[in-house]
């Protein structure tokens, strides 16, 4: 117990003062031993869900609102040019956690940069939840839309995701590597642990499950 509280408390300091695509990051989460992946988890969701959002102002800021994306890819291009681990919020409520062995700048072509893509999808959907009053976006629609943009199912179900909780409120953070061997296995813990956390703190799960 008392090697584990020294672990956590010199990786407390780690993550304090998180800045955008720091490696760092990365690296704490996968050096974690299996025993104590959980609680590094939750170190880094407890300084990243206080931090401030990324602007023109604060380019250090770690989390990133999805309007925000495309002015951020043109600012810190180098960043958006690795390979690593992402993570998808709503305000304090984890998401969505991926990978990506190509670059982020590429894997993000499916999130913000395309035409079709989930925030943009999600903001269609969410105006369509607020015009007609909906507090969840019936099947229907969902059909309809999927039919109509010529998207697959995992796409629009996303975007409905994003959409309920908001897409002002969607943010993402980087966290880059140069261990491209490592990213598989990483997601695949994280994914496990972050859903966890996610429920023991009173969150749905996250969207990664609901795809298995």
């Amino acid at each position: 117990m008392g090697l584990l509280r020294g672990y956590l408390l010199t990786n407390n300091e780690e993550f304090m003062n998180i800045k955008f695509g720091d490696k760092k990051i990365f690296s704490l989460l996968y050096n974690a031993t299996n025993e104590n992946l959980e609680q590094v988890y939750s170190l880094l969701l407890d300084s990243l869900l206080v931090s401030n959002f990324w602007s023109e102002k604060d380019i250090t800021a770690p989390r990133v609102l999805c309007k925000d994306g495309k002015v951020c890819l043109k600012s810190k291009e180098d960043v958006f040019l690795q390979s690593g681990i992402y993570l998808w919020g709503a305000g304090k409520i984890p998401l969505y956690i991926g990978k990506t062995k190509d670059c982020f700048k590429n894997r993000f072509n499916r999130y913000i940069w395309a035409e079709k893509s989930q925030c943009n999808l999600a903001k269609e959907l969410e105006f369509e939840m607020k015009r007609n009053n909906y507090n969840e976006i019936p099947e229907e629609l969902l059909t309809q839309y999927k039919k109509k943009l010529n998207v697959s199912n995992i796409r629009i179900q996303d975007a409905a995701a994003f959409a309920k909780h908001g897409i002002d409120n969607i943010w993402f953070s980087l966290f880059p590597t140069e261990n491209t061997n490592g990213i598989d296995e990483l997601e695949e813990k994280l994914i496990y642990i972050g859903n966890i956390w996610n429920i023991k703190n009173g969150f749905d799960q996250l969207i990664n499950i609901h795809h298995k």
